[in-house]
């Protein structure tokens, strides 16, 4: 049956990448890890392994939380959903603010389970459980090239309780390893070496911590602060963890028991991501990550938060508490009654009032029509003798009292006209103004061209 399936997966994987280059424009491949639940396109995008949900807990609810989503938002809903809930939390940096920290502790109390998968815990969640994790963070994100050839990571990883059988690919780091702190496993990051025998963990004595090899369940005491209590007295719970899985002879995944649940710690998150799930028999390595789960699962829910951060600035935070929340509730129905209420208008509509449109380009034109339908040439003249003159006085700031030789100068430099063009329009405004000419319409024309160079030149 698991082979069927794996098979299945591979089949619709390598038809989804088909199809992909069947398209008219292949889309441009991104090399960075991203893990969302639903890039089938990019390598390191995690939709294979979103998808092997369903064969893998067929008949269960599979749903997807942002990647945003705060875990304060965890309701009853959600914690008691009826039967066991499964919440995979898959990405890079995983980082937690205390109230979404103690939700999610109270999530795995009251008996479900958690498979988290990332490269940077947050620290709360290591102080909690005890385990620190040594490897280097900077090799998701790092090109394969000639020096980077990522063979290093070829048949690395191993799962409980074949560790003979050995998964890895030519890829990106998957080799990140978790110590504990319980067990103070101890070894040598540049050689490899195995990991010495553990010495006594908290509140066991020395005689049974060397009967205990380092890959069974063993047990230790927490001291907490009970958040879930109104006293404030120190209580004690009890937790256990186990290692499922190896980078190496390093752990790299390991299930911690608290309450009536677990959480699943994977440090190496790339084992998720399709480029990984493709290769070889890859696919092998997340059936038994599943496997691992109880059976009695009926919710799922996948989370792809990429890289977390503990601060955020939602509105989250507001709905933390009683007062905040009761507050936003009643801010929020007013706002709507005020809405409702208002939407009947108290008056007429105001009636739209055009703003004056400026007509005297339109009057100067009319008035021109009027002077020369009437034959007034020599009245018009001197309206256009008399408008150029202004236009002068405005424009090249002369002194227009005395059209003589200076004048004439002045204007040619003013204007960049030539002389002989400066000359004619003075000896025409020197007529019009004396009167000894007869103004036709072809003098009349003559003398609005000429004014007209003056107009465009500015």
């Amino acid at each position: 049956m698991r082979t069927r399936i794996a098979t299945y997966l591979l089949a619709t994987a390598m038809a989804l990448l088909s199809g992909c280059r069947e398209q008219e424009e292949e889309p441009r491949i991104n090399w960075n890890p991203t893990l969302a639940h639903d890039d089938k396109v990019n390598p390191y995008g995690a939709h294979l392994a979103f998808t092997s949900l369903k064969h893998f807990f067929p008949g269960t609810t599979i749903s997807t939380l942002s990647s945003s989503f705060r875990y304060t938002g965890i309701d009853e809903n959600m914690i008691y959903s009826g039967g066991r809930t499964l919440l995979i939390l898959d990405g890079l940096d995983f980082k937690l603010s205390e109230p979404e920290f103690n939700t999610l502790l109270q999530f795995v109390r009251a008996g479900n389970e958690v498979v988290l998968f990332g490269r940077s815990i947050d620290e709360r969640l290591k102080n909690k459980f005890g385990f620190y994790k040594l490897h280097p963070e900077a090799d998701e994100f790092s090109f394969l090239n000639q020096y980077l050839t990522g063979r290093e990571n070829l048949a690395t990883l191993s799962l409980e309780p074949d560790s003979s059988k050995k998964y890895g690919y030519q890829g990106r780091n998957v080799r990140s390893a978790i110590a504990l702190d319980s067990l103070r496993l101890q070894w040598d990051a540049d050689t490899a070496e195995a990991p010495q025998a553990p010495t006594a963990a908290p509140g066991a004595s020395a005689q049974e911590s060397e009967e205990t090899p380092p890959d069974t369940i063993v047990t230790y005491e927490e001291s907490y602060d009970n958040t879930e209590a109104a006293e404030e007295e120190t209580e004690k719970e009890e937790i256990r963890f186990e290692l499922l899985g190896y980078t190496g002879t390093k752990p790299n995944m390991v299930r911690f028991s608290i309450g009536n649940g677990n959480i699943i710690v994977h440090s190496a998150p790339l084992v998720t991501s399709n480029y990984f799930l493709l290769q070889n028999d890859n696919i092998r390595y997340l059936e038994q990550i599943w496997n691992m789960v109880p059976d009695d699962i009926t919710t799922v829910y996948w989370n792809s938060y990429y890289i977390r951060r503990s601060e955020h600035s939602d509105l989250g935070i507001l709905w933390q508490h009683p007062g905040t929340r009761w507050a936003l509730w009643l801010s929020i129905l007013a706002l709507a009654l005020y809405v409702l209420l208002e939407l009947k208008r108290r008056q007429r509509p105001i009636a739209v009032v055009k703003p004056l449109v400026n007509t005297s380009v339109t009057f100067a034109e009319t008035v021109g029509r009027l002077y020369y339908n009437k034959s007034n040439h020599h009245n018009l003249a001197e309206k256009m003798v008399q408008h150029f003159l202004e236009w002068v006085r405005q424009n090249y700031y002369l002194n227009t009292n005395q059209l003589d030789n200076t004048f004439a100068h002045q204007l040619t430099a003013k204007s960049g006209l030539p002389m002989e063009v400066i000359t004619n329009l003075l000896e025409m405004i020197g007529e019009v103004k004396v009167g000894n000419t007869v103004i036709d319409e072809a003098y009349l024309y003559h003398l609005n061209t000429t004014i007209q160079r003056f107009y465009k030149t500015r």
